[in-house]
């Protein structure tokens, strides 16, 4: 996709010298119209490969997420492999519920040095918080009565000096204060579907 996309561009610019001479003999707003068409469809395809690019990001992080966990730490932009879950998780409500809609804000910042990890268990526990938020703002909205009320999930990464803090807020319901402590305690019983597991990302925070 992204190859083709690429390769459109420079054919349209291909397409606009060749043309050159014959739109130069065109009144203005022929000219005009020409020039805001090969805009309009070099925009697009720029789009096209930004979206291509994003997949094939969400495409690898699946393949990692999937073959598990091998404990081994390694270097990695935070912003980036939240970024990445953060993506990975909106799109995979989609996947599941086409009628799944919120929106995303983020506020990253910027210029966190790489910091040392095991990439899939901290997207996993990524996953679950992302899935907790979008199950908690879409209950809201259903189950709320507000008409008005737009489901919102905000994530924030912030350098702490010597460590780093990543946190989500949510337009759902407030967390209580029992609720909280539990978030990452083991769980004596199964957690309900795209509600988290606490036990999970215990054992990933603290391996």
């Amino acid at each position: 996709m992204n190859n083709f996309a690429g390769l459109s561009v420079e054919l349209l610019d291909e397409l606009k010298e060749t043309a050159a001479p014959a739109i130069t003999a065109l009144d203005d707003d022929k000219r005009a119209e020409i020039d805001e068409t090969i805009s309009m469809l070099t925009g697009n395809l720029e789009k096209i490969a930004e979206h291509g690019r994003r997949a094939d990001n969400i495409v690898k992080s699946v393949l990692e997420h999937s073959r598990g966990s091998t404990g081994e730490r390694r270097s990695v932009d935070l912003n980036g492999l939240i970024e990445e879950a953060l993506n990975l998780a909106y799109h995979g409500a989609r996947a599941q519920d086409q009628s799944f809609n919120i929106t995303l804000e983020r506020d990253f910042t910027q210029g966190i040095a790489p910091i040392e990890l095991v990439p899939q268990d901290i997207t996993r526990v990524c996953l679950n918080m992302f899935g907790n938020g979008f199950y908690a703002a879409t209950k809201r909205q259903k189950e709320g009565g507000e008409p008005n009320f737009k489901p919102t999930l905000k994530v924030s990464t912030r350098d702490l000096g010597i460590q780093s803090k990543s946190a989500s807020t949510t337009t759902g319901p407030v967390f209580q204060p029992r609720s909280r402590t539990s978030c990452f305690s083991r769980s004596s019983r199964p957690s309900r579907p795209a509600r988290g597991q606490g036990s999970v990302s215990r054992s990933a925070m603290t391996s």
